[in-house]
C-alpha cells in the first residue's frame, strides 16, 4: 500500500488567469491570485543607467575585412521578438525533433546561439557524468569512495543477526529486525543481487518487491536510467528505499537505523546521503542517519514509545499521525527541488485546479516575488542550476540590467527559454527528485566598398548572470564529487552516453572544460553588452577569463557539427501526483522552434568608435536573426500509464507531429 506524507501546508483560494508563456494565451480558472506576476511591459529607458569606463574596449569583426574597437560600457542593446515575416510566417508553427534538424531547415539564415542551445550542449553531459557518478556509487568502481551495495548488504547482514541470528538483538528487537531486513533484502534484489536471509525474510521482501513494482509512477525506471540494465536496477532500488511505496514501520526504520551502526558503515552510509543532497539536492524527508544514535542506545527498543516520541521530538517535521503532508523516515530519501518544495506546500491538502499548468505557476511566482531560489545552506547542484535560471524572470534584478533594454515579446522568450531548461535539468534528475503529491477534498586587408552598418555583434544570447551561474554550479559539482567520491573518481571515470558507450575522455577533463566553457560565454556575453565580467574573490579564485574566452570561441566556432547539439533534446520527467484527480502531472520537452529576435543599439547609447582597420562605418541598424527555442507542455496523464519512457516520447513526437496533438495523446486514458 503506497504511504505518501508530505510537509507543511498553505491553502490559497480565489481565482485568476495564468499566463502560458509556451501557448502564449491560456486561461486557468479558480487559482490563486499569488500566481498572477507582474505584467510584462517593455523595460523603461529612465531606469537604465549605464556607466561608462574608458578602460574597457573590445574589437569586433564585421564580415571578413572590417575591424573595429569599440567601448560599449555606456551602450543599451534592444532585444525584441519581431515576429515572423514574408516566407517565413511558415516557420512558426513548425516543430522540429532536435537543435541540428532547426538548423538544417533554417538553410542559409543566420542563427545566435540561444541559452536552450547551449543547455542543449550540456544535456548529454549532464547526464552522462550522473550516470558515471550512479554506477561508480554503486560498487565503488572507478575509485568510488562510495560504495552503496556493500552498505546496503552489510546493514542487511547486521539485521539478520539482529532478527535472532548469532549474537542476535533484544528479544524487543527481533520482530522490528526481521521486518528491517525484509525491506533490505528486497533493495538488495532490486539490485540484482541475492539476498542472504532466513526464507521468511525472503519470502517478505518477495511481497514487497512485488507491491513496488505494481507502481510504475515509481519503480519503472525513466530519463538516463533507462541507458542500460545495470542503470535500470540502481533506478529501482533507490526508488524503492525512498519509501514511497511500503513504507516500513517506525520500529523497522530504528532496527535499521540500529543495523548500520552495528555494521558499522555509518560512515559509508553518511556518504552516500551526502552525495545526493549535493549531487540533486538536500532533504525535506528525514534519512535514518539521524535515528542511529537513538536505536543503539541499551534498551532502546523496550519501549518503542518512548523511542519514537525523543526522535519526534527531535524532528517535529516527521509525521507518525498519518498526516499525509509530513515528513517520512526513508533509508535513501529523495531530494526535495525548490519546484518540489513550492508545491507541496501549495498543493498537498489541496490539489491545484484542473487543467493547471504547474510550469506557468512556478514562473508567475517567481516573477510575482513569492519563490525564491538563491541557494540556501545545504542547496546541491539542482538549485544552483535553478538559481542561475532565475535571473531570466527577473531580468532587472541581473547586474547587465543597465545595458540591456528588453521588449515585453523578449520578455516572454525568457520565460520559455526558464522553462525549457528546468524540465531537461529536472529530468536529469529524475531518480532522486520528490515526486510531491496532493491529497485533499478534491581578416583581409581590402576594405569593402560600402560602408558597414554597425550593430550589436552578439557572440551568444546576452544574459551574462546565466552563465555565469551556470558555471558556478558546475564548479560546485566538481568540488562535490571530489570531496566526496574521492579525488580518483574523476580522473578515473569517464561519462556514459546514449547510445551506452563510454566517453574517451575522464570526467576530470571534461568537467574542466565545461566550467571553463561556461566563464567563457559569460564573459563573451558581458563584452558583447558592455557589461562588465567580474569575478568573485573566494568563488571564482583560479579562472582565467582569458582563457575562457579563447574555448568558448572554439565551441562557437564548430557548434553547428557538436555531436550533443545534434542528440534528440526530447524529455519528459513526472512532476506531481494529484490522487484525487487520479493524474501525474508531466513536464516535457517536444520538440525545438525556430524565432526570429531583433537586437539593435537605442538611440543615444551606442557604443563608442575607437578606431577601425579597413573600414567605411555606416550606421547603427538592427539585426535579426533567429533562435532555436524549446517547446515544452504540462500534461496530466492518468495515474494508471506507466510513465513515458524518452523513446516512447520520442516516437510519440514524431507520429504526432504538433504539440497540441502530442499533449493530446500523452493525456488520453
Amino acid at each position: 500500500m503506497r504511504r505518501l506524507r508530505f510537509g507543511a501546508v498553505l491553502v490559497l483560494a480565489s481565482s485568476g488567469c495564468v499566463f502560458n508563456a509556451l501557448g502564449w494565451d491560456e486561461a486557468v480558472t479558480e487559482t490563486s491570485s499569488i500566481y498572477q506576476p507582474p505584467q510584462l511591459t517593455d523595460d523603461v529607458l529612465a531606469d537604465k543607467h549605464p556607466a561608462f569606463d574608458a578602460s574597457r574596449v573590445v574589437q569586433e569583426s564585421f564580415g571578413v575585412a572590417c575591424t573595429l574597437t569599440l567601448n560599449k560600457t555606456g551602450s543599451i542593446t534592444k532585444l525584441d521578438l519581431p515576429g515572423y515575416v514574408g516566407d517565413d510566417a511558415k516557420l512558426e508553427d513548425a516543430l522540429y525533433p532536435s537543435y541540428a534538424a532547426a538548423l538544417k531547415a533554417l538553410g542559409t539564415r543566420e542563427v545566435l546561439p540561444s541559452m536552450e542551445l547551449l543547455e542543449a550542449s550540456l544535456k548529454p553531459f549532464d547526464d552522462g557524468l550522473y550516470a558515471a557518478v550512479e554506477l561508480g556509487a554503486e560498487d565503488g568502481s572507478s575509485a568510488s569512495l562510495v560504495d552503496k551495495r556493500a552498505m546496503l548488504e552489510a546493514v542487511l547482514a547486521q539485521l539478520v543477526t539482529n532478527a535472532g541470528g548469532s549474537g542476535g538483538g533484544a528479544t524487543s528487537e527481533q520482530a522490528y529486525a526481521r521486518e528491517g531486513a525484509a525491506q533490505l533484502a528486497a533493495a538488495v534484489k532490486l539490485a540484482g543481487g541475492s539476498p542472504s536471509a532466513p526464507s521468511d525474510v525472503l519470502a517478505q521482501a518477495d511481497l514487497l518487491t512485488t507491491a513496488f513494482e505494481a507502481e510504475p509512477l515509481y519503480a519503472r525506471p525513466i530519463g538516463f536510467y533507462t541507458w542500460s540494465d545495470p542503470l535500470g536496477r540502481v533506478f529501482r532500488r533507490d526508488r524503492f528505499l525512498q519509501a514511497y511505496v511500503s513504507a516500513p514501520s517506525f520500529g523497522a526504520d530504528a532496527a535499521i537505523a540500529h543495523a548500520v551502526q552495528g555494521a558499522g558503515v555509518r560512515a559509508d552510509y553518511q556518504r552516500a546521503l551526502d552525495l545526493y543532497a549535493g549531487l540533486t539536492d538536500g532533504y525535506f524527508h528525514r534519512p535514518l542517519a539521524d535515528l542511529v544514535d537513538l536505536a543503539s542506545a541499551p534498551g532502546a527498543f523496550d519501549d518503542l514509545a518512548a523511542l519514537q516520541a525523543s526522535y519526534a521530538k527531535a524532528h517535529p517535521e516527521v509525521s507518525f499521525t498519518g498526516d499525509p503532508c509530513g515528513a517520512r523516515l526513508a533509508m535513501l530519501p529523495p531530494s526535495e527541488s525548490p519546484d518540489q518544495r513550492t508545491f507541496r506546500t501549495m498543493f498537498c491538502a489541496a490539489p491545484p485546479p484542473s487543467g493547471t499548468n504547474l510550469l506557468d505557476v512556478l514562473v508567475n511566482l517567481i516573477r510575482a516575488g513569492q519563490v525564491d531560489l538563491t541557494p540556501r545552506a545545504g542547496s546541491g547542484w539542482l538549485s544552483r542550476q535553478m538559481w542561475a535560471l532565475q535571473t531570466l524572470l527577473v531580468p532587472e534584478s541581473a547586474p547587465e540590467r543597465d545595458h540591456l533594454f528588453l521588449t515585453a515579446a523578449y520578455k516572454k522568450k525568457l520565460i520559455s527559454t526558464f522553462e525549457t531548461i528546468v524540465v531537461e535539468n529536472r529530468e536529469t534528475h529524475a531518480k532522486q527528485t520528490e515526486i510531491s503529491a496532493g491529497f485533499g477534498g478534491s581578416s583581409s586587408e581590402t576594405a569593402p566598398i560600402a560602408p558597414v552598418d554597425l550593430y550589436p555583434l552578439l557572440p551568444v544570447e546576452p544574459f551574462p548572470s546565466y552563465y555565469l551561474r551556470t558555471a558556478r554550479a558546475y564548479r560546485f559539482v566538481q568540488t562535490l564529487l571530489k570531496s566526496v567520491m574521492g579525488p580518483a573518481f574523476l580522473v578515473q571515470a569517464r561519462r556514459l552516453k546514449e547510445d551506452g558507450t563510454r566517453s574517451t575522455t575522464t570526467l576530470d577533463a571534461e568537467l574542466e572544460a565545461v566550467i571553463v566553457r561556461s566563464y567563457g560565454f559569460y564573459a563573451l556575453a558581458a563584452d558583447s553588452i558592455g557589461s562588465d565580467p567580474a569575478l568573485s574573490v573566494g568563488e571564482d579564485d583560479g579562472v582565467d577569463l582569458q582563457a575562457a574566452r579563447k574555448a568558448a570561441r572554439a565551441w562557437l566556432a564548430g557548434w553547428q557539427t557538436d555531436a550533443d547539439v545534434a542528440r534528440d533534446p526530447r524529455v519528459i520527467v513526472p512532476e506531481f501526483a494529484d490522487a484525487d484527480a487520479a493524474v501525474v502531472h508531466y513536464w516535457a520537452m517536444v520538440g525545438v522552434r525556430a524565432v526570429p529576435m531583433q537586437a539593435e543599439f537605442v538611440a543615444g547609447y551606442e557604443p563608442k568608435l575607437l578606431t577601425d582597420y579597413a573600414c567605411t562605418t555606416g550606421k547603427f541598424v538592427p539585426h535579426t536573426a533567429y533562435l532555436l527555442i524549446g517547446k515544452t507542455l504540462d500534461v496530466a496523464i492518468p495515474m494508471s500509464k506507466a510513465p513515458p519512457t524518452r523513446d516512447e516520447l520520442r516516437a510519440l513526437c514524431d507520429q504526432k507531429g504538433s504539440a497540441d496533438a502530442i499533449a493530446a495523446a500523452l493525456v488520453a486514458p
